[in-house]
């Protein structure tokens, strides 16, 4: 079983924690804030209550190989910089981190961070289409220029196959499935 570390319980560290908690409990969860840390008790395998810029309990925490470590430390910018090299220090090879600006983003890479989470962004990204396009029901990017969307079938399609549409020819479109109002 993968162990999982969260360093800082901002926002977006505490939803993760909520959701992977429900697969698995080989969860460290650390934070310089005693109610963060009372609060996802039960939920962890282990739980400290430490500043987070103490290198040698830093050290001590983290003695065990981690396998994913998660970094949301809201108010301090300087303090994720250095957890996330820290971390990366000590060999772990998966680093999620937040951030709130491109520029941060670019710092965080630069230290270790191996994936950068802008909720805001990624949350635009998501929703953008939903709301230009009245066809769009559902919307996932997963990758450049290939997405996976729900949508309403267009009056042109309306009493024909997927084949007599020629989607993929005249619209560059890959039908995954259908499903009709009556499957709801």
């Amino acid at each position: 079983m993968r162990l999982f570390a969260f360093v800082g319980l901002g926002p977006f560290a505490m939803s993760m924690l909520e959701h992977i908690s429900e697969i698995t409990d080989q969860i460290i969860a650390v934070d310089d804030d005693e109610q963060r840390i009372e609060h996802v008790k039960e939920l962890v395998s282990t739980a400290y209550t430490v500043d987070l810029l103490d290198e040698e309990a830093f050290e001590r925490i983290f003695h065990d190989p981690v396998d994913v470590a998660i970094v949301d430390i809201e108010s301090n910018k300087s303090a994720s910089l250095l957890v996330t090299f820290r971390l990366k220090r000590l060999g772990i090879s998966e680093i999620i981190v937040k951030s709130n600006s491109e520029e941060y983003e670019d710092l965080l890479r630069l230290v270790g961070a191996t994936r950068v989470v802008n909720s805001d962004r990624e949350a635009a990204t998501r929703i953008t289409p939903l709301v230009l396009s009245s066809s769009l029901t559902n919307f996932m990017p997963i990758s450049g220029d290939l997405v996976l969307a729900e949508v309403i079938v267009p009056g042109f399609m309306l009493g024909k196959t997927i084949v007599e549409a020629d989607l993929r020819r005249k619209h560059h479109v890959n039908v995954v499935a259908v499903k009709h109002a009556l499957d709801k």
